[in-house]
């Protein structure tokens, strides 16, 4: 069978991944500790956007008055890869531009994309918005 060829005791052998080492996929699932780094980025969004933790009461993790944020904290990001080629591209120019990814879902509404900026850009255009929320909340 298939999965008798790639499975030996639990460990995924990933064909070509690292010339055939073994890979163990339990090596970064350790609920409490993935928790509390969820927790932690939770706190620190709403510290930085000067809202609300609400926790896992089943809605968003942060609110303000201007956003609903949900939180992801990951090792590994696909989003990256294709951001650092934003962020050079918008390097090469005399005057650097904004960085944006704008990913599109085949046969969505391109109404629906979705754009990845980085967090230092993203403050530094809704600036306003966030000093508001910040003094709201005090």
């Amino acid at each position: 069978m298939l999965g008798d060829r790639y499975k030996l005791n639990n460990i995924l052998r990933i064909p070509n991944h690292r010339m055939g080492k073994i890979f163990d996929w339990r090596a970064n699932m350790n609920p409490k500790k993935n928790r509390a780094r969820g927790k932690r980025h939770e706190r620190r969004t709403a510290e930085d956007f000067g809202g609300i933790r609400t926790g896992i009461l089943g809605r968003e993790d942060v609110i303000t008055e201007t956003f609903s944020i949900e939180c992801k904290s990951r090792n590994r990001f696909v989003g990256q890869k294709w951001w650092l080629q934003a962020y050079r591209n918008a390097m090469r120019h005399e005057n650097p531009r904004i960085p944006l990814v704008v990913v599109h879902l085949t046969g969505k509404s391109f109404n629906e994309d979705f754009i990845i900026i980085r967090k230092d850009h993203f403050m530094q255009l809704f600036e306003d918005k966030i000093k508001k929320d910040n003094e709201d909340d005090e």
